[in-house]
């Protein structure tokens, strides 16, 4: 049973041959009808026919959409100012200087002009030492003077307050700066004077004084 199922199966040769010829020919059949074909689709005149308008509806209108707007703040009220005029100031007034009358002068006998006499000024009394500090106008001997036994004068100018006491000093020449420095402290601190006066008024005055440093 098998084997007669094989020969059912087994292929006819000469069928196979007949069916490969009749492909060949519808196949040189198509490559020769193909050229005929392409130039009829290609060259084939296109036809054309017109198309009615399609209907279009009419465009919407817009629809306006209402701005509400913010209330305005509360504007105050427009204050026109009122226009000051400023008067234009006059023009200067001029005066005309009047002279006086000239008055020719009169021939004769002019009475002399007597001037009223002037008063002398009071008497100046010039400031003096005050004897009751006489002693203390000597000042100590300054030391490296006195280990050089160093011996002078200095002079000097003091200013005298009107009490009695001296405000400044300065030297007068030349001197020993030891002597001067010496002279200066005792005239600030010591020295007392009866003030000058003017008319009995005590003012300030200007002496000057000279100092002398011996070793006794």
């Amino acid at each position: 049973m098998y084997a007669d199922h094989l020969r059912a199966r087994r292929v006819d040769p000469v069928g196979l041959a007949g069916a490969a010829l009749i492909g060949g020919a519808i196949l040189a059949a198509l490559i020769n009808v193909a050229p005929q074909l392409a130039h009829q689709i290609v060259f084939k005149p296109l036809e054309t026919y017109p198309v009615p308008p399609e209907h279009v509806p009419p465009p919407e209108k817009p629809i306006k959409k209402e701005i509400k707007q913010a209330p305005l703040p509360d504007e105050k009220p427009f204050v026109v100012e009122p226009i000051v005029d400023h008067p234009t100031p006059p023009d200067p007034i001029e005066f005309t200087k009047v002279e006086p009358p000239y008055n020719p002068p009169v021939i004769g006998k002019a009475e002399p002009i007597v001037e009223p006499p002037v008063a002398p000024p009071p008497p100046l009394i010039p400031a003096d030492i005050d004897p009751r500090y006489a002693d203390d106008f000597q000042p100590p001997y300054p030391a490296a003077e006195l280990r050089a036994e160093m011996e002078g004068l200095i002079t000097v100018r003091v200013q005298i307050g009107a009490d009695g006491r001296v405000k400044s000093i300065e030297p007068v020449g030349k001197g020993s700066p030891g002597f001067f420095d010496a002279t200066r402290r005792q005239a600030l601190s010591r020295w007392r004077f009866k003030p000058a006066t003017r008319g009995g008024v005590a003012i300030d005055s200007w002496k000057t004084m000279t100092v002398r440093f011996q070793i006794s």
